[in-house]
């Protein structure tokens, strides 16, 4: 079974994990039984690097699952660095589309500043969650 120190280490590997066209079964594999440790484990040294964690697609369906880790974790901490990650103008549009999704479910009006980027995003998808995540703040 995975241990703390092997789960953050992963992440700490893959900051972000690689697009979609470059996974692997392996990594996303581990990725998944990543989540399902800190689904379990609540860890806040594992919220920034969960949510720095998003390569460029879905993560072959298993990104939708990072919203579960999240939820197991400390809600202060979390709304923080979803805050944090979204007023950063350089963060890579894969990240800012989970971490925009992400905001959905941690709505709260400290996000509405970091949500205002995600809206100016050239991505449609980006812009299309920023309003969703927006009526919900």
């Amino acid at each position: 079974a995975m241990n703390q120190a092997e789960a953050l280490a992963f992440l700490h590997q893959h900051q972000p994990l690689p697009d979609d066209d470059a996974l692997t079964a392996a990594v996303i594999n581990q990725f998944d039984a990543v989540l399902k440790f800190f689904a379990a484990t609540p860890c806040d040294e594992a919220v920034p690097l969960l949510l720095r964690s998003f390569g460029r697609g879905d993560g072959w369906g298993v990104y939708p699952m990072v919203e579960f880790a999240l939820l197991s974790q400390d809600r202060e901490r979390v709304v923080a660095e979803i805050g944090r990650i979204l007023q950063d103008e350089h963060t890579a549009d894969g990240v800012r589309y989970w971490v925009t999704q992400a905001a959905m479910a941690f709505a709260d009006a400290s996000l509405v500043v970091g949500l205002m980027v995600s809206l100016r995003a050239a991505d449609e998808d980006i812009c299309e969650c920023a309003r969703a995540a927006l009526a919900l703040c």
